[in-house]
């Protein structure tokens, strides 16, 4: 699939995805040095868990949304009825679950069930749908945690701690929905072009067997054992059963025939002899 739209082509294979993180790497790490440069000409002491927090933050502001954003680009192309009917209860069951794990009361202990869901969201949602809820996720997160007092990472004392955690989680979710996607529309892209080949290659050959009935010369194609591959109805005059096998046509064994002087043709000195 080649990107036929306005402006940068969306993220649809692993080796995008890889190349997205890169450069929001090198993006993080060089606006990270100089923001500690910074910090350290002023008063305000840089630790390491200071500019942790500043790779974090701004790390995952890029993947939430430009990653999310440049995944969700030419989503008409990808996305149909049926895609969209299956995104309904996958968003749903999403929410229900971060309700119940981030929500007020906290009633189940368990972090992780959220990635749950965004796994089965990414290998059954195309890229689009699938990012578009690892972004949710992310951003639902960020508000329970912040509206609520009952939620896994406020058992964390140390608010930055909470804050390096959590946005560490918003990464991973979106990271995690974009990887499974688009290694499942790679999978399913080879796979669907393996079908076509196939196709075409049952089409190609049928098409060889009709002009081979259709001409009126006789036509053997053969291995160089003797073994006919290929031969019209012409041919057969020339042609009787293998020794070994009935159901085959053996060229070598073909009834011998003559020179225009009346002599018989030695074996070595048949057609299909001496071609091969």
């Amino acid at each position: 699939m080649h990107w036929q739209g306005e402006g940068t082509a969306p993220l649809r294979r692993l080796g995008d995805v890889g190349r997205f993180a890169l450069a929001v790497a090198v993006a993080t790490t060089v606006s990270g040095a100089i923001g500690m440069a910074g910090l350290a000409v002023g008063v305000t002491p840089v630790t390491g868990q200071t500019a942790l927090g500043w790779l974090l933050r701004n790390g995952a502001a890029l993947v939430i949304i430009a990653g999310a954003g440049l995944a969700m680009r030419g989503a008409e192309e990808v996305v149909s009825r049926r895609h969209l009917v299956e995104a309904v209860p996958v968003l749903l069951a999403s929410l229900v679950v971060l309700w119940l794990v981030f929500g007020p009361g906290r009633t189940i202990s368990l972090s992780f069930l959220p990635l749950a869901v965004l796994v089965w969201g990414g290998l059954r949602l195309p890229v689009p749908l699938a990012a578009l809820q690892g972004a949710t996720t992310a951003v639902v997160t960020l508000v329970l945690v912040v509206i609520t007092s009952g939620s896994q990472f406020g058992d964390l004392g140390d608010l930055a701690g909470q804050a390096l955690t959590l946005q560490a989680f918003m990464m991973l979710a979106t990271l995690l929905s974009l990887v499974l996607s688009t290694v499942q529309w790679e999978r399913d892209r080879l796979v669907s072009e393996a079908a076509a080949l196939g196709l075409m290659s049952r089409r190609q050959a049928e098409d060889l067997r009709v002009i081979t009935e259709t001409i009126p010369d006789a036509l053997i194609a053969m291995d160089r054992a003797g073994k006919v591959l290929l031969h019209n109805n012409a041919a057969r005059r020339w042609l009787k059963p293998s020794r070994d096998d009935e159901d085959e046509l053996d060229a070598f064994a073909s009834p011998p025939r003559r020179r225009r002087d009346g002599r018989v043709l030695s074996d070595r000195e048949r057609p299909s002899r001496r071609t091969l």
